[in-house]
């Protein structure tokens, strides 16, 4: 199986560091203004510590997160697997459980039930040349993130070269 490229580590850094940049300004914005409420000023230290908590853990757990994103191209088959720390909360009427714990999520998608298949660039990954492919099937749609160029292209044409034969076989 086919990693994603490396440089999606960098990309989803900068991400991490965007969003904690701005919901730390926002908090810094609120907190100027209502500063002079004693609540306000633990909730500030609060949401801070909080921020730079998800910012650490973040940046830390990207390797993994890009040693378990992985695809695969068959002859007739597109494979998907991602891995990585999930919390999965599920709330019954009677009971109610959490569960956290290292997931694998596996993904196959016969070629001939794909519909439609695309490929776009968010404003980070065309600053690193990175493409995600999003594939659409009849009730469902799957992406696969940050390849590049060449990578998305080739998986692109594949898709496309074997919709393309299908629909000869069709038609004979």
């Amino acid at each position: 199986m086919k990693n994603v490229d490396k440089k999606s580590i960098t990309v989803w850094n900068l991400e991490t560091l965007f969003f904690t940049a701005i919901y730390g300004i926002a908090a810094t914005i609120i907190f100027y203004f209502l500063n002079e409420y004693n609540l306000i000023r633990k909730l500030y230290i609060i949401v801070m510590v909080v921020l730079v908590a998800n910012c650490v853990l973040d940046i830390c757990l990207n390797p993994s997160t890009y040693r378990n994103r992985k695809y695969n191209l068959t002859k007739e088959t597109l494979y998907i697997q991602e891995s990585g720390l999930t919390v999965r909360e599920t709330k019954y009427p009677t009971n109610r459980f959490s569960e956290y714990g290292v997931t694998t999520r596996n993904v196959t998608i016969p070629l001939r039930r794909i519909q439609h298949i695309d490929m776009e660039q968010s404003l980070l990954s065309r600053l690193f040349n990175l493409h995600q492919v999003n594939i659409f099937t009849a009730g469902n749609f799957q992406t696969i993130a940050y390849l590049n160029k060449e990578e998305a292209h080739q998986l692109k044409e594949s898709v496309i070269s074997y919709m393309m034969d299908m629909g000869e076989k069709i038609n004979d």
